[in-house]
């Protein structure tokens, strides 16, 4: 929460849940044992705007926010010996992988798995 976030729950990669996602994750972090999911609002109205500049900026904000916290969170974790990455929060670019999956976190089963989803 320190970090700026406006929620977050922590999930075991072991968990059934994430069965489908365990070959990705490790191929992305080798090693890895838990998942940070966390989440920041949007303000509403600017996403109900009919106005597409309107949502869609605040839409942008939104998820430059989400990635620079996601770099908070793994700074600190280095600093103290934990290896971390964070990746996107959106904007797919793997496209070695097309036309499979091109992300390399399925963000929403991860969610759903720590209670946030």
């Amino acid at each position: 929460m320190d970090a700026g976030v406006d929620d977050v729950g922590f999930v075991e990669i072991d968990r059934p849940e994430l069965s489908d996602q365990v070959s990705d994750i490790l191929r992305a972090m080798p090693g890895t044992k838990t998942l940070i999911s966390y989440v920041c609002r949007m303000n509403r109205e600017p996403i109900r705007s009919t106005a597409r500049s309107v949502s869609n900026l605040e839409f942008h904000h939104t998820g430059d926010e989400v990635n620079e916290v996601g770099r908070r969170i793994v700074n600190v974790l280095e600093a103290k010996g934990v290896h971390a990455l964070n990746p996107s929060m959106g904007f797919p670019m793997e496209m070695d992988a097309f036309p499979g999956k091109i992300w390399v976190v399925s963000h929403k089963p991860v969610a759903e798995a720590a209670g946030r989803g």
